[in-house]
């Protein structure tokens, strides 16, 4: 991903994290996109949702959880982020239900969750997507986000091997169960929902 793109992001998100009014505002742009992929992939109580790539603010957990009442795992390979993410959510007095943990997204073992949730930013998307379907139970949902066509380049390191164009990501012979489209203002096109 552009690192002036990350570096901006991760700002908004930690002055988001600092201030509530803030995060309020910023929360807002998450929640039609995580309403529908509940909706879409089904997500309840009784699941255990892993999320890959947090940031700051884990808005979708947060939703999520909020949402549904499932269990959330996010993991997040920075440690700044990381940190971050556990001070806000141990100020809201979710962290028994949402916990973070500093991991890197292809080396995780997603066995044990019953819905995985790949971030639109998460690069390069084809070796976290690999690392995720090899390691996840049978019948897991894996929800990924992509990019619009016309923003890829945004979510995609310039110096990166992963040639997929991520707005149209593919693995091997999998198609996606599903298709879920984003509104107008989302960087995000649409999440794909693939079942294992």
């Amino acid at each position: 991903m552009s690192m002036k793109y990350i570096n901006w992001t991760q700002k908004t998100e930690r002055i988001a994290c600092k201030h509530p009014f803030i995060f309020k505002i910023t929360t807002a742009y998450y929640r039609s996109m995580v309403r529908r992929e509940i909706k879409y992939a089904g997500i309840t109580s009784d699941d255990h949702v892993l999320c890959i790539g947090g940031g700051p603010c884990p808005y979708s957990a947060l939703l999520i959880h909020s949402m549904t009442g499932a269990k959330v795992t996010v993991v997040d390979n920075d440690e700044a982020s990381v940190r971050c993410s556990k001070r806000l959510l141990k100020r809201k007095g979710v962290e028994k239900y949402i916990s973070v943990v500093l991991q890197d997204g292809e080396c995780l073992d997603a066995s044990n969750f019953s819905v995985i949730h790949i971030a639109a930013q998460i690069t390069p998307k084809e070796k976290v997507f690999n690392a995720v379907w090899e390691k996840a139970d049978e019948g897991s949902l894996i929800l990924m986000r992509l990019p619009k066509h016309k923003l890829r380049k945004l979510y995609v390191h310039h110096d990166s091997h992963d040639s997929h164009d991520s707005s149209s990501f593919i693995y091997e012979d999998v198609s996606p169960r599903e298709k879920v489209k984003h509104g107008l203002f989302a960087n995000v096109g649409s999440t794909s929902i693939y079942v294992k």
